[in-house]
């Protein structure tokens, strides 16, 4: 819009004070469309019941329960979030504050003497050379929001603490997932530990059957030696599940705000194994935008800059303020409060910038491409949590189908063992079909106990793709000083 088309609409402006620049519209909603998994994995996932406000309650693990709320007051992250919206709160006081009148006082006293021998420049004639002056005043100043670049300016900072409160949910998200996978890790590799001590006790009883089979000169030292290799190895591999139980309490600690020496001891103690559930609540598709926070942050981040297109704008037309005084003048302290000591004016100003060499319609270009990339910005965050809802679900669903197979499959591997063994004590077989069969189902014990740890990292995964958790402590953190 160039400053002469303005121009013509300013005698209307004045008179309705109504807004320059454009008005915002939140983006429509989009039309959320999903893989066909919701519906042909309707057995492990529930679109009739909405995420729970506090997932882990679903495991009915109070540790974790605990944790949670040890991280919604303590995490760093969060309370970092929280000073950011007091902080977006501040400066939206500020914006409110500028489009009210601005008042001060001021006082003054003075005493001065005037020279005698200036003539007409000097004391007039029967005064005192010496004159005291005492001033008491009120100073109004007052920008007149005519073309309503004051109030895009408390809509831009409102919208932009919406967006802010927005990121402090976004980033609960965010660390709830991040503990939860965290404990779930920690609890899968306790999982795992347990299977690998039950691992080197059937390798242990592998040997002893390999040695009494080499005692009995049915078998070469050399497959004793490989039987005794087989636990030495399996005893080694423990020290990466502990040294990775370790680093999983050591994230947790940094995640709840305290010190790994605060958390150790009690997280590394053996607790109940988490389950993961038979079927998850993920709700409607649409639903999605409502829940996701960062969703909604982008949002608030574009109607701030579609408000600061409109604030460019109307520098292009001229400010308008009022300023006044009112107050007591006396030459003597005891006459200062007689009525007719008092003084006042009222003035009111203009500000037009006529020649600025095009500096102001770069402004509003750069508002205007602003505007545009938050626009941008916001469709690329629901893009990005399509994705990451349907990675979410993928791996769960996948994971569980893998798991229910091994599973499956042990049980089998199990009977296959013990069917070897049985043939061996029968001495209709020998001892290396038994061997076999014993190895092929330590690997798969160990297996088992690696997927039922991936599949709550998956479950988990799901609920941080569905926005799930900030609910549960939505005025955790406000208020700090």
């Amino acid at each position: 819009m160039t400053r002469i088309a303005i121009l013509s609409l300013l005698p209307m402006t004045l008179l309705a004070g109504c807004s320059i620049g454009p008005d915002y519209t939140a983006p429509p909603a989009h039309d959320i469309q999903v893989t066909d998994i919701m519906t042909t994995e309707a057995d492990r996932i529930d679109v009739s019941l909405d995420v729970e406000m506090a997932w882990w309650d679903r495991f009915d693990d109070p540790v974790l329960s605990a944790l949670m709320e040890t991280a919604a007051g303590a995490n760093t992250d969060v309370r970092l979030a929280a000073y950011r919206v007091e902080e977006a709160r501040a400066n939206r006081a500020i914006a409110q504050a500028r489009r009210r009148p601005f008042l001060s006082g001021s006082s003054s006293a003075s005493r001065a003497q005037a020279s005698e021998t200036a003539g007409g420049f000097g004391v007039t004639p029967g005064s005192s050379s010496i004159q005291n002056l005492f001033d008491l005043n009120v100073n109004l100043t007052w920008e007149l929001d005519i073309f309503g670049r004051l109030l895009r300016l408390e809509n831009a900072a409102e919208a932009q603490l919406e967006a802010t409160e927005g990121d402090r949910r976004a980033v609960m998200v965010t660390v709830f997932a991040e503990i939860g996978i965290a404990y779930a890790e920690l609890r899968g590799l306790q999982a795992q530990d347990a299977a690998a001590g039950r691992n080197i006790e059937l390798a242990s009883r592998i040997v002893d059957l390999t040695q009494q089979v080499v005692d009995q000169g049915l078998a070469a030292d050399f497959d004793l030696v490989r039987a005794r290799a087989d636990v030495t190895e399996l005893a080694a591999r423990r020290h990466r599940l502990l040294a990775g139980q370790r680093a999983a309490a050591a994230r947790i600690a940094f995640l709840t705000g305290q010190q790994p020496a605060d958390v150790m001891e009690s997280l590394l103690a053996a607790g109940p194994q988490m389950i993961p559930s038979a079927r998850i609540p993920v709700g409607l598709p649409s639903d999605l935008l409502r829940r996701r926070p960062d969703i909604r942050a982008a949002e608030r981040r574009a109607a701030a800059a579609s408000e600061l297109v409109g604030v460019e704008m109307t520098d292009l037309l001229p400010s308008f303020s009022l300023t006044g005084v009112a107050g007591l003048s006396a030459a003597n302290v005891e006459d200062l409060f007689d009525a007719a000591s008092q003084t006042w004016s009222l003035s009111g100003g203009a500000r037009w910038s006529l020649f600025d060499s095009g500096a102001q319609r770069a402004d509003i270009a750069i508002a205007r491409s602003r505007l545009g990339a938050a626009g941008t910005e916001y469709e690329a965050i629901i893009l990005n949590a399509l994705a990451e809802l349907e990675t979410a679900l993928a791996a769960y669903v996948y994971t569980a189908k893998e798991l229910d197979g091994l599973v499956a499959a042990r049980s089998n591997r199990e009977r296959a063992y013990a069917l070897a063994l049985q043939r061996y004590n029968a001495n209709t077989d020998t001892l290396f079909p038994a061997l076999d069969a014993g190895l092929r189902l330590t690997a798969l014990n160990a297996d088992i106990a690696a997927r039922q740890q991936d599949l709550l990292v998956a479950e988990i995964s799901v609920y941080r793709a569905l926005g799930g958790g900030w609910l549960a402590f939505e005025n955790q953190g406000e208020g700090l000083e």
